[in-house]
C-alpha cells in the first residue's frame, strides 16, 4: 500500500505524462477501466490550462479561431508542463514559443501575445508609494541635476514591429480587423496601470527615451542632455520638466 505523499506525487507524474506507475493502484469496474478513470482527470488537468490560455490571451485566441489556438496551446503546455504552483504563470513562455514554431509571417501572434502577457503583467503588480506634483515642488532647484527617480514596477516597455494595436482594438470591439503587416518604424508603447485599470500608449521617440533613460537610473541632468538630440537647448529643461510632471500624474514614477 503506497503512502499519501507517494500516491499523490505518482499521480502528478501520470497527469503531466512522466509514468503511469499510478495505474497499477488504481481500481478498474467492468464498466470503466483504470486507464480510462486516469485519463478523465488528465484531460481534465489540460483543459483547465489552455482555458487559462484563452483567458490570459484572448485576442490571439480570436486571431486564431478556437481549433488552431488550442493547438497551439496544448503543443505548448507539452513542451512547457507548468513549474509553478500557480496556473496563473503557465503562459509566462507562449511569445517565445511561437516564435521559434511559426513562420516568420506569422510572428505578429507572438507581438499580440507579448502584448496581452504584459497587460496582464502590469494588473498584477503590487502597489507601491508614488510620487506626487507636491513632492517636485519640494526640490531645491540645485538638487535637480543630480536627482534620479524610480519607475513603478507596473510600468512595462515594448517595442512592436507589426500592427498589432491595431489589431488588438479591432479584435476587442468587434470591428473588421486590418490585415497583419510589418511597420515602416517599430512603434515604442508604454503599458501601466493607473486606478486599478491598466492601460497603453503609444510613444514618441524622446518620450521612450525619457522613460527608458529614468529606468536605467540616469540623472535628470543626463536626460536633459539626452533630450537635446530632439528639441534645442534652451527648450530641454521645460520639456523634460513637463514630461516628468506628465509621468507623475500617469502614476508612473514611484517616491
Amino acid at each position: 500500500m503506497l503512502d499519501l505523499e507517494t500516491i499523490q506525487t505518482e499521480f502528478q507524474n501520470y497527469i503531466l505524462g512522466k509514468n503511469n506507475f499510478i495505474k497499477n493502484n488504481i481500481v478498474s469496474y467492468s464498466n470503466v477501466s483504470a486507464e480510462t478513470r486516469l485519463a478523465i482527470y488528465q484531460k481534465s488537468y489540460f483543459l483547465r490550462l489552455i482555458e487559462v490560455l484563452q483567458k490570459d490571451y484572448l485576442v490571439l485566441s480570436i486571431l486564431l479561431g478556437e481549433e488552431k489556438f488550442n493547438q497551439l496551446a496544448s503543443d505548448y503546455i507539452t513542451a512547457h508542463p507548468s513549474q509553478f504552483r500557480s496556473a496563473r504563470w503557465i503562459g509566462y513562455g507562449l511569445a517565445d514559443f511561437i516564435k521559434k514554431n511559426y513562420p516568420s509571417s506569422k510572428h505578429y501572434l507572438a507581438e499580440i501575445a507579448t502584448f496581452e502577457w504584459l497587460l496582464t503583467a502590469s494588473f498584477d503588480q503590487s502597489d507601491q508609494p508614488i510620487l506626487s506634483i507636491n513632492d517636485m515642488a519640494m526640490i531645491a532647484p540645485n538638487q535637480w541635476a543630480n536627482l534620479t527617480f524610480n519607475i513603478h514596477p507596473c510600468v512595462y516597455r515594448a517595442h512592436f514591429y507589426w500592427n498589432i494595436l491595431a489589431l488588438w482594438h479591432a479584435s476587442q470591439h468587434n470591428k473588421k480587423r486590418p490585415f497583419p503587416q510589418k511597420l515602416s518604424t517599430p512603434v515604442e508603447v508604454v503599458i501601466w496601470r493607473k486606478n486599478r485599470e491598466v492601460q497603453f500608449i503609444s510613444l514618441k521617440p524622446y518620450e521612450a527615451f525619457f522613460l527608458d533613460a529614468i529606468k536605467k537610473g540616469e540623472t535628470f541632468g543626463l536626460i536633459c542632455e539626452g533630450l537635446c538630440e530632439w528639441f534645442r537647448t534652451e527648450q530641454v529643461s521645460v520639456k523634460a520638466a513637463f514630461l516628468l510632471k506628465r509621468f507623475i500624474l500617469d502614476e508612473m514614477i514611484m517616491v
